[in-house]
Order: C-alpha cells, then structure tokens, then sequence
C-alpha cells in the first residue's frame, strides 16, 4: 500500500459516499488477513498431507521432513477400484486396523479419521459397485460426517461416510491443497479429540519488524502500517 492508493480520490465502491483513508486500510487489512489465512491453509496441506514443514529460516532449512526428523515414514497401501470385484468397505476397514496400530494407546482419543481423496480418486470410490451396494440400505451422509456438521460453513465440500465405518471421505479441489495429493490418490488423517494436543499450530515473535519482535508480544500474524518512509 502506498501515497497512490490515496490519490485515487473516488466514490467507495457500492456507496454514494467518498473513499477515505481508513476505508482503505480496512480494505488491506482484510485482504492481508484473508491472504494468511489462505497461507496457512495450504500449509497444513503440506504438512499433513506430505510431511512436509517449509522453514527456510531455521537451523533445519529449507523443509523439516517429518519422515526423517521422527524416523517414521508415512504409512502407504493401495485399493484397487478398477476392479468392479473389489470390496471397498472391507479394504478401508483393513485400513483402519493399520491406523489403530500405529496410534497405539491415543486410538481411544480418536473422534473419526477423514480420507482427503483427489477427484478421480473419489469419483472412483464413491461410484465403485460395491458402494453402490451398500447406499441402498444406508445414508451416505451420516450425522457424524465432520463436513456435514460444518455444512453451513462448507457448503460446498463433497462428502460422505463409509457406511458402518467412522471414515468421512472428502473430494479436495480446492487449489490451494490439490498439489499435495497425487491423482489416483487419497490420504487418510485421525481426528483425535481436542486435549490430546496431537496436531498443534506455533508461531513466534515477528521476523521482519525489528521492534515488534524485541517487544515481546506474541501473536499469530501481525498487520501493521507506518505513516512515514522508514529509513
């Protein structure tokens, strides 16, 4: 944001009164914001769907690999949904048996796990003949679908549940996160309940502004403007 952004002098968009100076930087504000938050978003895609943590500023840059920093590589298995023959529900079950394993003793903290699937990965579970099968008798949007009781916020998310299992399946098209799931693929994720502090979001003082960092308050993002050229 810069002096031009003042000199535009112009009627605020949708009103019939003139723009002022903090229409404006409540309109960067909010697009800063909405841009973290965005940020944010697709780094946890990378995070959970990869491994992956970018840091190109600390002492294990430029990417912190969970696989190598816990000596525990991502577990992997495949289904094959070209095969009319294949039984979904019992593969996703052999599935789960294999995430109640490697939690341990926190898979009685587990709510659901959630299966983040690529499009072509979804289309090919949700319409397999065995699924078709199984939804003549049951609903695929259980109420405990994590999406379906969001729907108001995500109204727009395809979702639904294996029928007799606590896996939601959810179609990732969104931008942001469909470079960290390979076509053809899907990664499966534990929701654990909220005090097992299993998946936890830091963040630290300020890294660009000088005096922000050495003031000792911590906050997730900081949005901040100076009203003169800083030398």
């Amino acid at each position: 944001m810069s002096a031009v952004d003042f000199q535009k002098s112009g009627r605020k968009p949708g009103t019939d009164v003139q723009e002022t100076m903090l229409d404006i930087v409540a309109d960067y504000t909010l697009k800063h914001a909405k841009s973290y938050k965005r940020y944010v978003e697709s780094a946890y895609g990378d995070a959970l769907f990869r491994g992956l943590v970018q840091t190109p500023y600390t002492q294990e840059a430029p990417v912190i690999d969970y696989a190598d920093s816990f000596d525990a590589p991502m577990m992997a298995d495949t289904i094959t949904l070209s095969n009319g023959s294949t039984d979904a529900l019992e593969v996703f079950n052999g599935f789960l048996d294999k995430i109640s394993s490697a939690t341990d003793g926190l898979w009685t903290d587990v709510r659901r796990v959630v299966c983040f699937a690529s499009a072509s990965f979804y289309n090919s579970l949700r319409f397999h003949a065995s699924m078709k099968s199984a939804y003549q008798y049951v609903d695929p949007f259980n109420e405990m679908n994590i999406v379906y009781q969001r729907k108001e916020a995500l109204p727009n998310v395809q979702t639904f549940t294996l029928p007799g299992l606590s896996i939601d399946v959810i179609k990732v098209t969104d931008p942001l996160l469909t470079p960290f799931i390979a076509d053809g693929t899907a990664v499966m994720l534990p929701v654990f309940q909220s005090n097992t502090n299993v998946y936890q979001h830091l963040y630290g003082p300020a890294s660009v502004d000088t005096n922000l960092a050495a003031s000792g308050i911590t906050q997730e993002y900081f949005s901040y403007q100076y009203e003169r050229e800083r030398w």
